[in-house]
């Protein structure tokens, strides 16, 4: 036929410049993620639904968006990223542990989409026949009895996860066999806070809703405390310094920031931070003696750790009603992601724009 051309794929023909996979094609990239990408996992409760949203941020292009959610059956209370997966083969993995308010402390993995169920569930009841790649026994038979306030991976023995309960227990599982593998109950009181030491990996940080604090070395039967102390208020967040991990930092109820030394009885110093409660402290992994604090007043605050004080260097209230947590990225100094009860509940800033932080911190 005279006059006609034709092309073995639409992808031939040079009038042809939109092709019905390239919207595909584009989907598919903007879903990628990329190595320059972060994750931030988001629990919600929203009209009694509950949820986990994935975040991805990109710095260098500005990017922020939901990349996919899982859909949860109990009211999350606390989130943990845990980067170690016995069922990888270099034992890596990209997870994410929540503990629940039906005493449960789920594990999911960020890298499979649309999953309808977490891949494990430490302390949750058994069921028959179902089997799972990742662990190698079930160990379900232990857990705790009430609500999972907190968790915390430790980052040196990587197949210990901590997690902390209102049942006032402290239980450290094998993330290996699934199961409990040790069970403490010398803490004092329910527990609401903890970290492992980032250099002793047998050195656990926590604190309670009554006030007690606790340093203890859980290779020793009973995890027997080298340290104790009461403070005033509920504790809400415990920290160590990783500049000077000898101390750590302490937020209360009561709106007080605390500097600790684990070597002696008194408080280093401490400051009123927040009215209404000061719910959590974070430190730059970047900028050494930068601090951020939120609390019940909706504001956000920067403080520089002096020797002999902390000094508040900035104040920014949040559109985002009562702030709940927040945490400096780990790969980016200036960059700090925000939790609070109004509006999408979760904010990232870039605190170099302030310019008091840039002044307090231009020659660090």
């Amino acid at each position: 036929m005279a006059g006609i051309a034709t092309f073995t794929t639409p992808l031939e023909d040079p009038y042809i410049t939109r092709h019905v996979d390239s919207d595909e094609e584009e989907d598919k990239e903007d879903f990628e993620i990329k190595p320059d990408d972060n994750l931030v996992v988001v629990a919600k409760i929203n009209k009694g639904e509950f949820g986990l949203e994935v975040y991805v941020y990109n710095e260098a292009n500005d990017d922020w968006y939901v990349h996919h959610d899982y859909l949860l059956d109990a009211p999350p209370l606390c989130l943990e990223a845990i980067g170690f997966d016995p069922g990888a083969d270099d034992g890596k993995g990209n997870l994410v542990g929540v503990g629940t308010m039906d005493s449960v402390v789920n594990i999911w993995d960020l890298d499979v989409v649309n999953a309808v169920e977490p891949i494990v569930a430490l302390g949750g009841p058994h069921k028959k026949g179902k089997k799972h790649h990742r662990v190698k026994r079930d160990g379900t038979a232990q857990g705790h009895s009430d609500a999972v306030l907190c968790l915390s991976w430790n980052r040196i023995t990587e197949h210990v996860l901590a997690s902390g309960s209102a049942d006032q227990t402290v239980i450290l599982w094998d993330l290996e066999e699934a199961k409990a593998a040790t069970i403490l109950s010398t803490f004092g009181g329910k527990m609401q806070s903890m970290e492992w030491h980032p250099g002793e990996a047998s050195i656990l940080l926590s604190g309670t809703l009554s006030g007690e604090l606790t340093v203890a070395d859980c290779r020793q039967k009973e995890a027997e405390a080298s340290r104790k102390w009461k403070v005033d208020g509920e504790i809400e967040k415990v920290l160590w310094d990783h500049f000077n991990p000898f101390n750590f930092f302490v937020t209360t109820d009561d709106g007080k920031l605390r500097y600790m030394d684990s070597r002696v009885d008194k408080v280093v110093f401490e400051c009123d931070a927040h009215e209404g409660g000061a719910r959590c402290v974070s430190q730059s992994f970047h900028v050494r003696g930068l601090l951020s604090t939120c609390g019940a007043d909706n504001k956000l605050k920067l403080w520089k750790l002096g020797e002999n004080a902390l000094e508040e260097i900035h104040s920014e209230t949040l559109t985002l009603g009562g702030l709940h947590a927040l945490r400096f990225s780990p790969d980016s100094g200036p960059i700090l992601a925000i939790g609070g009860e109004k509006e999408d509940m979760i904010r990232v800033i870039g605190v170099d724009k302030f310019e008091p932080m840039i002044r307090a911190f231009s020659s660090s």
